[in-house]
């Protein structure tokens, strides 16, 4: 990408941003898509070089760019090399889409060490309200439109994966296990997440395990899906 000392040096492009090519005819089969840009990756920045995604969103290929266009001849290209560039997606591991609508409340500032500092205001700090939980609907336009905005603002913030209970199908990757009516089934393996697996009382409810007693197990997961906890 250009490299400008000053700012009065910048000069805008005048020509379109990206080219795009569009996919070769394939017999029924689709090819994919090679993204060329400067790409950042593991061993550091690599200029003209791409990404092949095939059709279920998975990455193919990352190489030198005209190497892409010689193994994927029939796939589409967008082209961006020197004007863009292309990194991973950040991952949320820890995000409440239900929740994650809500403004930030004056009082979190400073922050709670522990849940029950909030919600219940033990040690001295202010307790505060739950928010209003927020789940897919399809015929509710308007938690739908909230869901979106809030997966919309980790796309825009380079996320491309969140774990979560809630959200909406379809937008950024969720690893949550989708057992919903109108959950696609886009991924080749999805978690099951149970948010806060033990109780309120947890301390009392580990009260014998915490004194050596037997370990404490959570229940068996079907199908062999990852397990994640929030705790």
């Amino acid at each position: 990408m250009p490299v400008y000392d000053t700012v009065d040096d910048f000069e805008p492009f005048t020509a379109a941003y990206c080219e795009l090519t569009p996919a070769a005819a394939s017999g029924g089969r689709v090819p994919g898509l090679i993204v060329g840009a400067d790409v950042l990756a593991p061993e550091g920045h690599r200029p003209d070089h791409g990404v092949h995604i095939r059709f279920n969103g998975q990455i193919g290929a990352v190489a030198e760019f005209d190497a892409l266009r010689a193994a994927y001849p029939r796939a589409a290209v967008l082209d961006c090399r020197g004007r863009a560039v292309l990194s991973p997606g950040f991952v949320n591991a820890h995000e409440h889409p239900a929740f994650s609508h809500a403004f930030p409340d004056a009082n979190l500032n400073p922050g709670y060490a522990h849940r029950d500092e909030w919600r219940l205001g033990i040690g001295g700090k202010v307790q505060l309200p739950s928010p209003e939980a927020y789940y897919y609907d399809p015929g509710d336009t308007e938690s739908t439109a909230i869901l979106l905005a809030m997966e919309l603002r980790h796309l825009l913030g380079g996320a491309t994966a969140i774990a979560g209970t809630g959200g909406v199908p379809g937008v950024i990757r969720n690893i949550n296990r989708h057992v919903r009516d109108g959950d696609p089934a886009l991924y080749d393996a999805e978690a099951d997440v149970t948010t806060f697996p033990f109780s309120f009382s947890v301390v009392e409810d580990l009260e014998d395990e915490c004194a050596g007693g037997p370990v404490h197990r959570f229940p068996p997961v079907g199908d062999n899906l990852p397990f994640m906890a929030y705790v």
